[in-house]
């Protein structure tokens, strides 16, 4: 039988000692910002303030273990999005794409999401979504759930 999520938490909590914590700027902020300045990869280019901005589809914590806290995590709603267009409606479908996009970002938006994503290798596409606002990302990393 399943544990249910709760009983899965404690459970790993009372055996590894790790908690977890909702991470506030005015608790955890000062933490941040240290850490932060001591990361090459990320001084200068973030601060505490804007990472635990609190915003829908937004979740701040901070995890921490007997000896203190190891990490914090900013999880983010992010929706992928697929296409598949009709054989010979390319023109037709850009068009939909481009004029829909005010709509889709708005319903995406309002579902609590924070960003769109999308693959592929088709360099026609590719220009094109450019062309209408997404940009290419190599430093993401993807897990499938």
């Amino acid at each position: 039988m399943k544990l249910e999520l709760a009983a899965q938490i404690e459970m790993i909590r009372k055996r590894t000692g790790w908690t977890l914590y909702i991470a506030r700027e005015d608790e955890h902020g000062a933490l941040l910002d240290e850490w932060i300045a001591a990361e090459p990869d990320h001084a200068g280019r973030t601060t505490a303030s804007a990472w635990l901005a609190p915003g829908k589809g937004i979740q701040n914590l901070l995890l921490a273990d007997r000896t203190g806290p190891l990490l914090f995590l900013r999880c983010s709603n992010v929706m992928r999005l697929d296409l598949q267009i009709a054989p010979h409606a390319e023109l037709r479908a850009a068009r939909a794409l481009a004029i829909g996009r005010p709509w889709m970002r708005a319903m995406v938006r309002d579902q609590g999401y924070r960003e769109l994503i999308g693959e592929t290798r088709g360099p026609r596409l590719v220009r094109f979504l450019e062309r209408i606002g997404f940009r290419e990302s190599s430093t993401e990393y993807v897990m499938q759930l």
